[in-house]
């Protein structure tokens, strides 16, 4: 689990669950082991919201480049981008046909 790392602590997830509740750990080891835990999770936390704030920030960017082209320029850009993305894949599929032909051309002639 994201709290308690590779391996199980069952009573860390106890303490972490009542503590949760609200009920506060007795013990000095609890204390330690709900105050570990609450600091994965804290640590956690912190990285997936760097995570989200790149990912806003990468999305106000295409938002704004978006938004400076016109519905017809959008059209002819999507139209482009895929003609584009079509001819590479068929140039690839294409060298590797004739790479195969070669291949097999140069294994016959060394046979014989």
């Amino acid at each position: 689990m994201i709290v308690l790392g590779p391996t199980t602590d069952v009573r860390a997830v106890a303490v972490f669950t009542d503590a949760l509740r609200g009920t506060a750990p007795v013990e000095s080891s609890d204390l330690r082991k709900l105050s570990k835990a609450v600091d994965t999770l804290q640590s956690v936390l912190n990285e997936k919201l760097e995570e989200q704030e790149m990912f806003n920030a990468a999305r106000q960017r295409q938002d704004e480049v978006g938004s400076e082209l016109t519905d017809a320029e959008k059209v002819s850009l999507n139209r482009f981008m895929t003609g584009a993305f079509t001819a590479g894949t068929q140039g690839a599929i294409w060298s590797s046909m004739v790479m195969l032909i070669l291949g097999l051309g140069v294994l016959t002639a060394l046979r014989r």
